[in-house]
């Protein structure tokens, strides 16, 4: 498992800082968001070997309440 992001002041950088911790700060509500976009990638990702530019799901694209002042949330899926 790897994390990746980026920072707030560095939205517009090329390439994300690999993440040696990552923290996040959720609600009751927002964990089961989390959960709920974790089993749809698992399920994405299950039906196949993911191609070049489908071995990624974004909560921005999954989630219909995301709005641009929500983090984004990007699975990746590696191949073991």
């Amino acid at each position: 498992m790897k994390a990746f992001g980026y920072t707030v002041s560095d939205a517009d950088a090329k390439q994300p800082q690999q993440f040696r911790e990552l923290t996040l700060l959720l609600s009751l509500q927002e964990m089961e968001l989390v959960v709920e976009c974790l089993q749809h990638a698992k399920a994405h990702f299950e039906r196949g070997a993911p191609k070049a530019g489908e071995a990624h799901v974004h909560l921005r694209d999954w989630w219909k309440g995301w709005s641009s002042a929500e983090p984004d949330l990007v699975i990746v899926f590696e191949h073991a």
